[in-house]
């Protein structure tokens, strides 16, 4: 209904007539408070994706930004492809609710409290449940877990009101575990913070473990009221007991007195340090200007304002960086310190420069310790520190600064001027639209941006400002309106067109010498590209009495902006004064890059084009593998692979065809669409460019075969491939990390058998018997050890997966520690025939590498190996690198720990490179095949004992903290060798003195929980977390005769639908005094299509509250009669209103619920 809305009443407020058939669309479109007149905005957050969209009238999802990735949402969650062939699945809701509070004021802003008087819930996330990979199959699985405490907020509706909007996330979920393959990544919470994240390789036991570590920063109340606490992350740990030292984070400075009120706020709601400012702005009012310029936060020079006196909110630049990271040490020793400054921003309406919000970086110095320079973090040579200074000027020396939009901290209505203490239009965010960078040493340069669509314009391009409108019911006279004026930047404030897509883009760099001379220039300009655009409308609405002050906005869906042309200007190194240029453009097909034309200095033209897999359409391809392969890549929604790239060269009289490569597609089976062949075109052969014909792929026929990918195993990794010259290269890999581990020359994949033993791999050898076991090998972590005879190592007999002859003359090789008259046995089996052949050890326990040509020409297709040996309880036999090739093949090999490298590298005659790492996974030496150290690394952030960083955090069971329940309490230190604990509640020292602590809260609301945890090597650290106590409640009901309600079934048996039903409230023992209890039916909105709350009320209106019998209010009891005789829900909300301890805790509220249903089969008692 918004997109049609055509409301048509001009701006002339002494007439109103041309303003009813507005005001009556109006109350129709939304007098009912019924229907959202607003689109939604979704934020897609995860690995690799970031996007924005909207719904449109057609119910499907359409980007703000257009981006190659197509979303679906059904079944109530998300689907997003990208076309790099990854499906993420969003399907963890974290479900929300809002509802108004305190009542609504229809003389004042109230469109939100009016839509939320019952509460409303809905899906506030749709948090990452897995990533699929359409070419792997490998998925990622994203796991939550709630953290048991419900989160609340509020936001007041007018600044010298209580009336708010409450919402409520009733189960928190945060990440608990990522899975991939045999990667996990657990991650561990303490004090509703992130403590810890451990990933694990199953295969390998590998790990690597980071630890969060925060200080508690706590205010200085005044009593009787509790500390006020926040944490701050100070530390991260690359593991508690590692021998590297930690990144460390340090901050500005973070005042305390403005937490308990949050009070002290600028405009734009960062610190100021105005003890008097209760965020009660100050509002200057020109009744002769126009649009935003009539009511705002600053003063214009030389005008005559009616001022509305609040406090000081002006911006204090020595304060509003408060709290922002200053320093980053480096583990190394190195740091990153930043010095900042306030944003500032032209105000073009007053020519003045005045400050926006928050800050910005002045200055970086960056100096890279020990391991740029190999120094002690003690000998710091400022000399090494590479130091960048911003400068945020015109050429003129005005900012560069522009303002998005007005801050807007008050409204005018008929009554008069209103106040917020919080921004009611468009985020006030500073750009800037030029922006100089100089390095010491290496002269500066001028970063030029342009940012359209800027306050205070009103239109640029397709961005525009919203013009706020009113529309009055009509009446003779005219309902008066006081100050009002129709205008942009006005109440109600509505969205001006969201314009991301074009803002930010850099026109121009300048890079100057030391001595200020230019020497480089580049210059960018763009074109938009849309997919589907469309206009979205928005209505932002608030009718205060019978006046509606709307502002109906657009939103641009399907457009995104990319560069067409860059231009490259640099001055002659052996004539400055000559200047090269080379213009690079761009051209596009299907929103994707078709040709890149690159003019040189002497005028040579140098041109790639692409050809993808979108430009390939088929709808009923032939059975063409090409045609077949690139309908399922667009099926799949991968049609941005690479199908052709042509490379020509134009020089004076000549075009010439430099290369052209086609990749042919082929489907592999499971719709596994992969590289099959790469074909070249020779240098200067005439190209014509693939095409569609008949429904067949038709390419040059010049082109020649480079490259076969012939194989590749279930998860798409490429196993072999054959070059022109029909020379074969095969890969093994671990099928649980995928990390190639053997490289096969003249030989197949399949064709060969590599064991190292590490883990398992795509064509290894897997142990069968008993008396096996894994001492160290001669490379990598582990070999096998046998004490047995019969036990042996075999390949797989499935037919898919056994070995492939390739060749008459099989090598087989291994590395052997054992007794000088051990052997090992290689035999190759094929049905009823097999072939043996024995290695045999001449050294006694000494790693020795073995190795002996087999003869298989009698086997006639694949087959399997066994390899034994003759080892015996006393005379064990200890096996590594074993290789099964054939003879003509070379092979070269590695073993490694996925999550920390390379640990060995060994090559076709057995020759290894070992590499061993520190306890901070950093090189620590290297051997050679003779396993003499050939290198060493030395760090001094190695320190011996490992150092211990203490925390004090905590983890508290059950998370859901209620009274009169004992709460588990656990330390999470884990090292330290004389550890005290000291507990304290609420400032009063525990009994207990170990790393747990068990207690039971006896009120509700906030209680300060505080840890010390001491060690006489480490020092002391404490944290201190606020805990809000609930209660449990519930509700009994009994009849006129007193007789319970069935408690199980909550039925009611009695034929009489008017008996009054006596509800009791349970749970709140003592503390009935601090609540107030409202009743509430819930009730079917078929509208809406979801469930409300509707307050009962008596015959004056007045909420319900139970009345015990001497007439006194009794909060937990009201008798109510039911008039229904279908199944009826009964809410009673309990709110704690005491506020003497509630500092830290949002009032405490509870729905209790009871469903009664009437059998209607017996007569009453």
């Amino acid at each position: 209904a918004v997109q049609n809305l055509n409301l048509t009443a001009n701006d002339n407020l002494t007439d109103c007539t041309d303003e009813q058939v507005d005001f009556n669309a109006l109350e129709s479109l939304v007098g009912s408070m019924v229907n959202d007149t607003e689109p939604d905005v979704f934020f897609i957050r995860a690995p690799g994706l970031s996007a924005e969209f909207v719904f449109g009238t057609d119910g499907l999802p359409k980007l703000l930004t257009h981006q190659d990735i197509s979303i679906v949402f059904s079944g109530g969650n998300f689907t997003v492809k990208t076309t790099n062939g990854f499906t993420y699945n969003f399907n963890s809701q974290e479900l929300a609710g809002k509802s108004t509070q305190q009542g609504c004021n229809l003389q004042d802003i109230n469109t939100e409290c009016r839509y939320y008087t019952s509460n409303v819930n809905y899906v506030s996330q749709w948090k990452l449940s897995s990533i699929t990979s359409v070419v792997t199959g490998t998925v990622a699985n994203f796991h939550y877990a709630g953290n048991g405490e419900e989160i609340k907020s509020r936001r007041y509706l007018t600044i010298d009101s209580t009336r708010h909007i409450e919402t409520r996330i009733s189960m928190p979920l945060r990440i608990s575990s990522i899975t991939l393959k045999s990667f996990t990544a657990n991650f561990s919470w303490s004090n509703n913070l992130l403590s810890k994240v451990t990933v694990t390789e199953s295969g390998t036991a590998d790990k690597i473990e980071c630890q969060l570590v925060y200080s508690s920063v706590s205010d200085q109340p005044v009593y009787p009221f509790l500390p006020i606490n926040k944490s701050v992350l100070t530390g991260v740990l690359l593991s508690n007991n590692s021998p590297f030292s930690m990144y460390r984070l340090e901050y500005a400075s973070m005042p305390t007195v403005a937490w308990r009120k949050n009070w002290q706020m600028d405009f734009f709601g960062y610190f100021n340090a105005v003890s008097s400012n209760k965020n009660d702005p100050t509002l200057y009012f020109y009744t002769n200007e126009s649009d935003g310029r009539r009511l705002r936060v600053t003063p214009i020079p030389g005008g005559s304002p009616v001022i509305e006196t609040g406090s000081d909110r002006t911006v204090n630049v020595l304060e509003n960086q408060a709290g922002a990271l200053q320093k980053i040490i480096m583990p190394g020793g190195g740091f990153v310190s930043v010095t900042y400054e306030s944003n500032t921003y032209w105000d073009a309406t007053t020519n003045q420069e005045l400050n926006g919000a928050g800050v910005r970086v002045k200055k970086l110095v960056m100096q890279g310790g020990e391991v740029a320079f190999g120094k002690s973090i003690d000998n710091v040579n400022p000399y090494r520190s590479i130091v960048k200074e911003y400068e945020y000027k015109l050429a003129d020396n005005k900012s560069s600064g522009v303002l998005l939009a007005p801050v807007k901290l008050g409204y005018i209505l008929a009554s008069g001027i209103k106040k917020s203490a919080y921004n009611l239009g468009d985020e006030p965010d500073v750009m800037y639209t030029r922006v100089t960078e100089k390095i010491t040493g290496q002269g500066k340069r001028i970063y030029e941006y342009n940012i359209p669509g800027v306050f205070p314009e009103t239109t640029n391009g397709d961005w525009k400002a919203t013009k706020s409108r009113i529309a009055r019911k009509l009446s003779t006279p005219c309902i008066v309106v006081g100050s009002i004026k129709n205008g942009f930047y006005t109440f109600p404030f509505a969205p001006s067109t969201n314009y991301n897509h074009k803002r930010g883009f850099l026109n121009r760099v300048s890079e100057y010498s030391e001595t200020g001379v230019l020497i480089r220039e580049r210059l960018m300009t763009y074109t938009e590209l849309t997919s589907n655009p469309l206009l979205i409308k928005g209505l932002k609405f608030e009718k205060i009495g019978e006046i509606y002050h709307y502002g109906i906005y657009e939103m641009l869906t399907g457009r995104v902006q990319v560069i067409s042309q860059e231009i490259v200007k640099e001055a002659s190194e052996e004539s400055p004064s000559l200047w090269l240029q080379t213009t690079t453009d761009y051209t596009y097909n299907n929103n994707m890059v078709r040709e890149v034309k690159t003019t040189m200095p002497d005028n040579s033209i140098v041109t790639k084009r692409i050809k993808y897999a979108k430009d390939f359409q088929f709808t009923n391809p032939s059975t063409d593998t090409m045609a077949v392969a690139l309908k399922k890549l667009n099926d799949q929604f991968r049609h941005a692979v690479v199908v052709e790239e042509i490379n020509m060269v134009k020089l004076p009289g000549l075009t010439e065809t430099l290369g052209s490569t086609l990749l042919i597609y082929r489907n592999f089976g499971g719709d596994r669409v992969l590289p099959y062949y790469i074909r070249s075109l020779p240098v200067g052969a005439a190209l014509t460019e693939a095409y569609v014909s008949s429904q067949n792929f038709v390419a040059d026929t010049d082109y020649r075969q480079i490259k076969t990918f012939k194989e590749y195993d279930s998860e798409s990794r490429l196993l072999t491939e054959v070059d022109f010259r029909k020379n074969r290269v095969g890969y093994h890999y671990t099928l649980n990390t995928s990390a190639q581990v053997a490289v096969l020359a003249n030989a197949a994949a399949q064709q060969a058998i590599y064991e190292g033993l590490e883990t398992t791999t795509s064509f290894g050898l897997t142990p069968s018997g008993t008396g096996i076991t894994y001492p160290a090998g001669w490379t990598g972590k582990k070999g096998i050890q046998f004490t047995n005879g019969t036990a042996m190592l075999v390949s797989s007999s499935l037919p898919s997966n056994m070995v492939q002859k390739g060749g008459n003359i099989y090598r087989a090789s291994c590395w052997i520690y054992a007794q000088n008259d051990r052997k090992v046995i290689f035999t190759v089996k094929q049905g009823a025939s097999s072939i043996t052949v024995e290695l045999f050890n001449t050294q006694t326990n000494v790693w020795t590498y073995l190795e002996k040509d087999i003869n298989i020409s009698s086997i006639t297709g694949p087959f399997t190996l066994e390899v034994k040996t003759n080892a015996s309880g006393s005379l064990p036999v200890i096996l590594d690198d074993i290789v099964f090739i054939p003879r003509d093949a070379r092979i070269s090999f590695q073993t490694l720990m996925p999550l920390t490298g390379i640990t060995s590298t060994t090559d076709d005659r057995g020759f290894s490179n070992v590499m061993a790492y520190d306890e901070a996974k950093r090189p620590d030496y290297v051997m050679d095949r003779n396993r003499n150290v050939v290198s060493k690394s030395e760090y001094s952030t190695k320190v011996n004992p490992p150092p211990c960083v203490l925390t004090a955090q905590f983890t508290k069971s059950p998370a859901a903290i209620t009274l009169n329940t004992p709460i588990t309490f656990g330390a999470n230190q884990s090292c330290g060798t004389n550890l005290t604990f000291k507990w304290e509640v609420d400032g009063i020292v525990q009994t207990s003195t170990s790393s747990t602590m068990i207690f039971t809260f006896a009120t509700p609301g906030a209680h300060n929980v505080k840890l010390t945890v001491a060690d006489g090597q480490f020092g002391t650290e404490t944290f201190t977390e606020t805990i809000c106590v609930g209660v449990q409640l519930s509700m009994q009901v009994h009849d006129l005769f007193g007789n319970i309600v069935n408690p199980e079934t909550q039925s009611f048996d009695c034929n009489s639908y008017n008996i009054p039903l006596t509800y009791t409230v349970n749970g709140l023992g003592s503390f009935a005094s601090q609540v107030e209890i409202l009743w509430y039916t819930r009730v079917y909105d078929p509208i809406r299509n979801e469930y409300q709350l509707v307050k009962i009320t008596t015959q004056g209106g007045a909420p319900i509250e139970g009345l015990d019998a001497q007439g006194n209010v009794n909060k937990g009891v009201v008798a109510l009669t039911t008039f229904y005789s279908t199944t009826t829900t009964y809410v009673a909300r309990v709110r704690y209103v005491s506020q003497s301890n509630q500092f830290g805790c949002l009032p405490y509220t509870q729905d209790t619920f009871v469903t009664i249903t009437y059998l209607n089969n017996s007569n009453c008692n």
